[in-house]
């Protein structure tokens, strides 16, 4: 697979867990949103061999602000995660 693939792949199923998490089809999605992001964190550090790497540093990111998000006065967090996270799946492209 290509690492586009993998990417995309990635965040498409980040996507349909904030959808099981929001739709309440499963309210433990939010944190499988937080393994699935540590697994890419992990996995991308692997292929880049740097931690300073800007796919590592996104990944690393989306991890935290997807717990920080668990503290309920920064939920909002959540809701621009699932914006961004399906503008990426969608378009390609993510302004955060």
């Amino acid at each position: 697979m290509s690492r586009k693939r993998i990417v995309w792949t990635y965040w498409f199923v980040t996507g349909i867990l904030l959808v099981a998490y929001f739709t309440g089809l499963w309210a433990g999605a939010i944190y499988a949103v937080i393994g699935l992001a540590a697994v890419q964190s992990v996995h991308f550090l692997a292929l880049e061999r740097r931690l300073m790497a800007f796919p590592v540093q996104v990944r690393i990111a989306y991890t935290l602000w997807t717990a920080a998000g668990l503290w309920p006065p920064l939920f909002f967090l959540h809701w621009i995660q699932f914006a961004g996270t399906w503008a990426f799946v969608t378009v390609g492209y993510c302004p955060l």
